[in-house]
């Protein structure tokens, strides 16, 4: 019988106990993403999306024409939700498209009066990994950006929570 080396093994747990310890204490500015019937949670700081237009957390001083993600690599955009601070989903006309890309734009139709809006995505990465992510934005003469409300409400009430929009690499 072989002699085992659990050293690399341990090391592994330890790096999975350090990583359930951030996603306890930075929760709210967390993605998750899913992997073969698992969720992985990593910190916010990712560098796999490049920008969003409005930017997480921008307060506007008019309402956005219109939403645009750029990635750092090719992506399938297999959802895009915008929901009011009342958490209704407003119909911004999005169809899911087959093909990859970089870059995602969506024309908005006229925005009524909110606090906030929150901007759920979802993407497949070349591997077919799910990636999930979000940003807020809000807009107005009085505009707060949206973390000054979202930093009120207890965690619950605000699941997505705030933070930048991120994208996880597949696990491999």
């Amino acid at each position: 019988m072989k002699n085992l080396n659990y050293s690399g093994l341990l090391a592994a747990i330890a790096k999975l106990m350090v990583l359930a310890t951030l996603a306890t204490v930075l929760s709210p500015s967390l993605l998750f993403a899913q992997h073969g019937g698992h969720t992985m949670v990593v910190p916010a700081d990712s560098p796999f999306i490049a920008r969003t237009n409005p930017a997480d957390d921008a307060a506007l001083a008019a309402a956005p024409g219109g939403l645009e993600l750029i990635f750092v690599e090719e992506v399938r955009l297999v959802k895009l939700v915008l929901r009011n601070a009342d958490q209704e989903i407003q119909d911004i006309g999005f169809r899911y498209e087959p093909g990859a890309a970089m870059g995602f734009s969506q024309t908005l139709p006229t925005l009524s009066e909110s606090d906030y809006y929150r901007v759920e995505w979802a993407a497949l990465d070349g591997q077919g990994s799910l990636l999930r992510g979000r940003f807020h934005f809000s807009f107005g003469a009085e505009a707060e950006p949206p973390s000054y409300y979202l930093n009120q409400m207890p965690a619950m009430e605000h699941s997505m929570g705030s933070g930048p929009p991120i994208m996880v690499p597949a696990d491999n």
